[in-house]
């Protein structure tokens, strides 16, 4: 599990984190240097962190070569298929990171049972324990830090999508580029508090927020892109939280 998990955290950073919007635009052009960029980003953060999973050098290497080389030729094959349609570029993004998972967790289990390739096992280690009283071992780190990845910073990706495909048009782009910047403060804020079980908190920060946007609120483009993208942002936390809370807590 713990191989897999890596893997699921490197695609995670590499994707949603270290690919830049150049690196993006690279791609898109089919211009070569976006896929090396993104392949060598890919093979240094799984090599890093899978070497310590698996004992061995030259396996953990040729992991994250094969494991990198996959995950690029999954983008080259995504790319033919990419439009300048809304519908069809949230479809192929869905698409795209659902065969990348799949592909890590079929690697992944070659290498552990097919292959019986010896991974270390972690020990637990305390955390918060002053305060909380519960002690975590590195299998529940490795699934808090996917969550927090993927509501944060892919959701953030898939709720910029989201709101293309309902195109609601807001004049100010520094508009959004900061709403994008609020929506990951936001998630992470409410992923915490339903982790820790106080879901009565969220309100707070709604008000906060609301009263931050006050003037904003009189217009109507502006209302609709604040609801959509404020009630999605919510959905993709409270889902995100419940799901890992339910996970820590079995």
């Amino acid at each position: 599990m713990y191989l897999l998990k890596l893997s699921l955290v490197s695609h995670l950073i590499c994707d949603f984190i270290l690919q830049s919007k150049n690196m993006v635009l690279m791609k898109y052009e089919r211009k070569a240097r976006g896929y090396l960029y993104h392949f060598l980003t890919h093979f240094f953060v799984s090599f890093i962190l899978v070497i310590f999973a698996i004992k061995h050098f030259l396996m953990s290497f040729g992991y994250a070569l094969v494991f990198s080389f996959i995950h690029i030729l999954i983008d080259i094959l995504k790319d033919l298929f990419k439009k300048d349609n809304a519908k069809k570029d949230l479809l192929v993004f869905l698409l795209d990171q659902l065969v990348h998972v799949a592909t890590i967790f079929l690697l992944a289990y070659n290498i552990i049972y097919v292959k019986s390739i010896t991974v270390f096992t972690y020990p637990s280690f305390n955390y918060l324990n002053y305060l909380y009283y519960f002690s975590m071992d590195i299998d529940d780190a490795l699934t808090v830090i996917i969550f927090y990845l993927i509501v944060l910073f892919a959701g953030s990706i898939l709720l910029e999508k989201i709101l293309k495909v309902i195109d609601i048009k807001i004049k100010d782009e520094d508009e959004i580029s900061m709403g994008k910047y609020i929506g990951i403060i936001e998630r992470a804020l409410i992923l915490t508090i339903v982790v820790f079980g106080e879901i009565s908190s969220i309100g707070i920060i709604f008000t906060a927020k609301s009263l931050a946007r006050y003037k904003e609120l009189s217009e109507k483009r502006f209302v609709e892109y604040y609801l959509l993208g404020t009630l999605s942002s919510l959905f993709l936390a409270l889902m995100g939280g419940l799901i890992l809370r339910s996970l820590l807590y079995w």
